[in-house]
């Protein structure tokens, strides 16, 4: 059972996925920027592949990986 949340309270190095279904990538969620105020986010599969979220961006946690 995926469980919804905001990038914000997820924890440092926590797992999360962007899509509530079991086939959506997964993602390490990595440090603040208080420069551009997100937060980046790290493809588990690819830790070439980042993106920034904003803090209030929905995401999945409490899935088995």
């Amino acid at each position: 059972m995926n469980i919804q949340t905001t990038v914000a309270a997820v924890k440092l190095g926590e797992y999360i996925r962007l899509k509530d279904s079991d086939s959506a990538p997964v993602w390490i969620r990595d440090a603040y920027d208080k420069a551009t105020k997100t937060y980046t986010l790290v493809k588990a599969d690819d830790i070439n592949h980042t993106m920034q979220a904003k803090p209030t961006r929905v995401v999945y946690i409490g899935f088995t990986y």
